[in-house]
């Protein structure tokens, strides 16, 4: 079985979003990774005991499908299916290597969208607070011929959607108002109990 074919086994096909599947296509025929903080892997080898606290994992680990790496350190993006009843209404969280947990983007149509910004996030957990901390490092090297410009072309004709040009637009239009509609419900999940 290929790579892309794993990634697409970890989903009922009633729930398969045509455009998780194109993005799969697109990652896994462009040599996986389209931009920087982001490569897609089909590894779910129990991934999620290292950012859900044990009392809460059991109960919680299929609400989570982990899709891929959000940083060369070990940070990952995942599905929370929280947001809908189909892959496109699913929220997309990244899981800091460092500890926390941030919704990132409320739906597929918005991750797509971040990821034509080409960053790495960094979630890390504040332990005094109980918050989590949260930046993005945007890389300025985008060669004409680059698999992101590739990416950016694809998602803009394929979907009509507008590319995120600065770390401003992508917290205004992306992250903020997928936290304030999920975020307090993850929290609930990946922070233990005191």
């Amino acid at each position: 079985m290929t790579e892309k074919e794993k990634m697409l086994a970890l989903f009922d096909p009633a729930l398969l979003s045509p455009k998780f599947k194109a993005l799969c296509e697109h990652c896994f025929d462009n040599g996986m990774e389209i931009c920087q903080g982001f490569e897609m892997y089909s590894d779910q080898a129990d991934a999620l005991q290292y950012f859900l606290p044990a009392e809460k994992l059991a109960k919680h680990k299929n609400d989570f499908v982990i899709i891929g790496q959000a940083t060369h350190s070990g940070s990952l993006y995942a599905f929370y299916k929280a947001g809908g009843k189909t892959q496109d209404e699913w929220p997309v969280v990244v899981f800091g290597d460092e500890g926390g947990a941030l919704v990132l983007a409320k739906d597929m149509g918005d991750f797509l969208r971040f990821l034509s910004l080409n960053v790495e996030p960094y979630v890390g957990s504040d332990y005094e607070t109980n918050t989590n901390k949260f930046d993005l490092y945007l890389s300025e090297e985008v060669e004409e011929e680059s698999p992101l410009q590739d990416y950016i072309e694809w998602i803009e004709g394929s979907y009509k959607l507008n590319r995120v040009t600065s770390i401003e637009q992508a917290n205004k239009e992306i992250i903020k108002p997928a936290q304030q509609l999920y975020q307090a419900k993850l929290d609930l999940i990946v922070k233990a109990t005191e």
